[in-house]
């Protein structure tokens, strides 16, 4: 990884850790952590389905209020391994210019909340 995308993605990193207490793999999982495209940057549900859909079905996809990132869950880590090896620091989704940073993870945060609060509960 180069320098801009070691340090880009561990900053990111570094507040999912704080903020989620997930830990972070070296090895392919099927879940990743996308950085630069979450709801702060304009990224839709719709959208980030869809470009991340061409790599293998996904099960989970989480955008959250106020961050920068999100979090995908495909259904097998080699649909994961694939999608890291062709965008990790080299595309971006086509709405936007930011480049994005992925990185594995153990697994998605495991929010509890009902629908109807979700955006109060996380403001």
């Amino acid at each position: 990884m180069d320098g801009k995308a070691y340090r880009k993605t561990k900053r990111v990193i570094e507040k999912i850790k704080k903020e989620w207490s997930l830990e972070v793999e070296e090895n392919p999982t099927n879940c990743l952590v996308v950085c630069n495209a979450g709801l702060t940057t304009g990224t839709t549900y719709e959208e980030l389905a869809e470009f991340f859909e061409k790599y293998g079905p996904l099960q989970n996809l989480l955008l959250l209020p106020d961050k920068s990132y999100s979090f995908i869950e495909f259904c097998e880590a080699t649909s994961a391994c694939k999608a890291y090896q062709e965008v990790h620091s080299n595309l971006s989704l086509p709405s936007q210019n930011n480049v994005l940073y992925l990185a594995y993870i153990k697994s998605n945060p495991k929010i509890k909340i009902s629908p109807l609060n979700a955006w109060a509960i996380l403001q």
